[in-house]
């Protein structure tokens, strides 16, 4: 399940994708992965964006925290605050949980990927807004370039350069708000898919172990799955989006495996500790932090991830970031709203009592963590992935899902990582 690398591993892996597609449209089309995978797998030109929500992203099905656009030269739509456009009665905010043959719930929450040509500017599409569009400038380009994106962040002249920005985007702002998952935890170069796939081997192993049979790993994966539509499907509302939760995910793969709840807080456990692995503090925010509470500010995290707080509380922990770190944690798997759809935002200003004015907020997100922010009147700095991370995680991804076919003749509805 490791990521691939060579090259001519890399064109047979486009190539099986291709296959896939070909046979699903000749039977009607079994998912809506297989001809996404098609599609993104044969391009030569990786598919920057955040992924956690997760989802980044973060990790939802069918989507990636934060999706992109595909573009040499990054580039990004800055709204006039106020020129908000409201999501769609009733429809989820993610391109996940969008109605669509065979699509699934939310690697996170997802808005739809937008696509730019190289040098051209970015549509104004980018969460609906209508206001000045402009390109990014170095520092982003710098990140979208990055060989190694998390060396990056530790480099030195780097963090000097971010700290000057947020330094001088946070005068006269209270507020630092901050992503969690690809921007404060910096992913690995694995797909989710992947992950999934080592969550459920660990999954597989708790339930034989308290069940007293066998319990294949792919049983298990395929568990996770189905709770992880569960929860995207049959989640409640709240003014249009749809999130889910990890502990309702969990819940209903172990009805299928066990029959009852049993297992619930064990595979919740596991998954912790799976992603605990694949992720690491980012030095040069975490020094952004320190200097903001010095200076008497607050710093608040925001997630739009199937992860509840405590979750999320949980991992910043291990890695060091306790809450001593920050002032308040929200995740869309509590407040039942997102960043992606921008509905998070005056929920965050209410709770602290403050107005837009007094907020700073970044992450690895164009929509989420740039576009919506800045629409509702936040200051807002993008930190995109890296081209790197995109091709790594795709590649990854494409081998896992290879894998899981070859042995099982089972396609999973998780799209390729963008």
């Amino acid at each position: 399940m490791n990521a691939l690398s060579d090259t001519k591993i890399d064109r047979q892996g486009r190539a099986w994708a291709a296959r896939k597609a070909r046979a699903a449209r000749r039977r009607g089309g079994d998912t809506v992965q297989e001809e996404q995978s098609a599609d993104t797998a044969s391009s030569s030109v990786p598919e920057v964006g955040g992924t956690g929500g997760s989802a980044e992203s973060d990790g939802r099905p069918l989507a990636a925290e934060g999706a992109t656009p595909d573009r040499p030269a990054p580039q990004a739509c800055v709204a006039a605050p106020g020129d908000a456009a409201s999501p769609k009665d009733g429809a989820p905010h993610h391109a996940g949980a969008q109605t669509q043959a065979g699509a699934v719930g939310d690697a996170g929450d997802r808005p739809p990927a937008l696509a730019a040509e190289a040098g051209a500017t970015a549509v104004s599409a980018v969460a609906g807004c209508r206001g000045t569009l402009h390109r990014l400038d170095a520092l982003e380009t710098e990140l979208t370039e990055a060989a190694d994106r998390a060396a990056l962040f530790a480099d030195r002249g780097f963090a000097a350069r971010l700290a000057d920005r947020l330094d001088t985007l946070c005068q006269g702002r209270a507020v630092l708000s901050l992503d969690v998952f690809d921007t404060l935890l910096l992913r690995d170069g694995t797909s989710e898919l992947t992950r999934f796939h080592e969550i459920a081997d660990r999954m597989a192993h708790i339930a034989a172990d308290r069940l007293g049979r066998e319990v294949r790993s792919v049983d298990a994966l395929v568990a996770r799955h189905l709770g992880t539509r569960a929860t995207y499907r049959a989640a409640p509302t709240a003014q249009g989006c749809r999130e889910g939760s990890l502990t309702e995910l969990h819940r209903t793969a172990s009805r299928l495996l066990a029959g009852d709840d049993r297992l619930t807080e064990a595979f919740v456990a596991a998954e912790l500790d799976v992603e605990e692995g694949r992720l690491a503090p980012n030095p040069a925010l975490l020094a952004q932090i320190d200097r903001m509470r010095e200076a008497g500010g607050q710093i608040v995290l925001i997630t739009d991830m199937y992860m509840h707080a405590e979750h999320v509380a949980d991992l910043l922990a291990r890695h060091g970031i306790g809450p001593d770190r920050y002032d308040r944690l929200f995740s869309s798997a509590d407040t039942r709203v997102s960043k992606a759809s921008g509905l998070i935002f005056p929920l965050v200003e209410a709770a602290l009592g403050l107005p837009p004015t007094a907020f700073v907020h970044a992450g690895d997100s164009l929509q989420g963590d740039f576009a919506q922010p800045a629409r509702r009147g936040w200051a807002a700095l993008h930190l995109p992935l890296s081209r790197a991370d995109v091709t790594a995680r795709r590649n990854c991804h494409i081998a896992s899902a290879r894998a899981l076919d070859e042995a099982h003749g089972i396609t999973l509805d998780i799209a390729l990582p963008r």
